[in-house]
């Protein structure tokens, strides 16, 4: 990805407005989703939204954007015991609501949420990962859930996956995007590749699996 600089002002608005688990790839409206998962057990749980500018892809109706913040309410409204957080990330990671019981502050706060509100663009689950292990101390657990909704991860997102179980922090993630994927696209248009074609965002389940 680019890696586009945003205002020094983004992370104060994210204050402001602030293990092996299932993958569910989102391939249109509608969620296939195992029976029970961890997440909404009485483990405290944070959820890890992924505003980089592969959430702008259009492979999703109306947009990956709608649809990972729909899963996150319907995911709360059936949560009905324990602690919930909620942070985003893009190149960095920012809390935007501290662990709390009360599950509709969080989601008051997701229409809120996009990609322009971010500093720094990027795909950081590592830090994602680190962040969210940060709010779980925070809010004295020794054990929880840490959910992420995004479309890829890496070898130092797998490697924070490993640090987060040791600790008592199970990982998961939900698949955004479509393997067919969408053009990358940002405040000036599409993001253009060394090669001079635009660059594309795809779900890579493979990694999410490795994630998880």
């Amino acid at each position: 990805l680019r890696v586009d600089a945003r205002t020094s002002r983004a992370p104060m608005l994210l204050a402001l407005i602030g293990g092996t688990l299932a993958i569910v790839a989102l391939a249109g409206p509608s969620w296939r989703e195992q029976p029970q998962p961890m997440w909404q057990r009485e483990a405290p749980l944070v959820i890890a939204i992924d505003l980089s500018a592969a959430v702008r892809a259009s492979d999703l109706k109306p947009s990956r954007l709608a649809q990972a913040r729909a899963k996150i309410e319907r995911l709360l409204s059936a949560r009905t015991s324990g602690q919930v957080g909620l942070l985003a990330y893009a190149g960095q990671a920012f809390t935007v609501a501290p662990i709390t019981r009360d599950g509709r502050t969080v989601q008051a706060l997701l229409a809120s949420l996009g990609p322009d509100i971010m500093p720094v663009d990027g795909q950081r689950v590592d830090r994602a990962i680190r962040h969210a292990m940060k709010m779980l101390r925070a809010a004295d657990a020794t054990r929880g859930e840490i959910l992420l909704l995004t479309d890829r991860s890496d070898a130092a997102g797998a490697q924070a996956a490993v640090q987060a179980r040791a600790a008592g922090f199970r990982v998961s993630a939900i698949g955004v995007g479509t393997l067919a994927g969408a053009p990358l696209s940002g405040r000036e248009g599409f993001i253009i590749g060394g090669d001079g074609q635009p660059q594309l965002a795809r779900l890579d389940p493979a990694s999410l699996q490795a994630l998880a």
